[in-house]
């Protein structure tokens, strides 16, 4: 991972191999932010996904083996107060042999190539709870 603040933006840049939830996290950890929003493309291999069913109140999970082109990925983090590390919330849409979209939840995946990403911190936290409706971490102070 290579990363560089450019005014109130970040850049950053992952290669080949290395996991952008990870890497996310460990950049988040090097810079102590807690708070921000992000936009990325590059190429991925085998995303671990998910779609958020809200009656059930858990994730449909999926691995996509392979590697694919990102036509989206976009997301926020927030501040769990029940948790140390800040909460990453990240939506990834993958572009497939058929030039059909797969995509949903990310809850991991390795970079394939390069993964270019900006990054725009909060100058205040943004809070995320647990809301016992939904059983799902949703914002509670912005």
């Amino acid at each position: 991972m290579i990363y560089k603040k450019s005014g109130d933006f970040y850049v950053i840049g992952l290669s080949d191999s290395e996991k952008i939830m990870e890497s996310i996290q460990k950049f988040l950890k090097e810079e102590n932010i807690n708070s921000g929003f992000f936009w990325a493309i590059g190429g991925v291999r085998n995303p671990h996904i998910g779609v958020f069913d809200p009656l059930k109140g858990d994730f449909k999970k999926t691995v996509i083996k392979g590697i694919y082109e990102v036509v989206s990925f976009h997301g926020n983090v927030s501040v769990n107060p029940d948790d140390i590390n800040p909460f990453i919330h990240a939506h990834i849409s993958i572009a497939l042999k058929d030039f059909s979209v797969a995509g949903g939840h990310l809850f991991e995946s390795e970079v394939a190539v390069a993964f270019e990403m900006v990054f725009l911190p909060t100058k205040n936290p943004i809070v995320r709870e647990f809301d016992p409706i939904f059983r799902v971490m949703l914002w509670s102070y912005v």
